[in-house]
């Protein structure tokens, strides 16, 4: 079995965006079968790579604090796409 691979999602405060993706992301994997060979965390600070795995205009993940209504759907929108995109990724290198 290969070495599994580490996936960090980062985020200014870790209160709502990156837990968000880290919890999308790892159904995601878990519902592909590499639950056992991606491990998956996530934490604060101020990257901006995330969305460019999907095909999103954004250049990060918005605030969903300030996105009226439909911030949170929107985020969580953005993150699964991304998700999607990311495991595409993770897949090429796994094999």
């Amino acid at each position: 079995m290969s070495e599994p691979v580490s996936v960090l999602f980062v985020c200014l405060g870790n209160i709502c965006r990156s837990p968000s993706a880290e919890g999308v992301f790892r159904q995601v994997v878990e519902k592909a079968g590499l639950g056992e060979k991606v491990r998956i965390d996530s934490c604060g600070t101020r990257p901006e790579l995330f969305l460019h795995y999907g095909d999103s205009s954004h250049e990060e993940v918005p605030d969903p604090y300030y996105g009226g209504d439909q911030g949170f759907e929107t985020v969580l929108d953005l993150i699964h796409e991304a998700s999607q995109g990311l495991l595409t990724r993770l897949r090429e290198r796994l094999n």
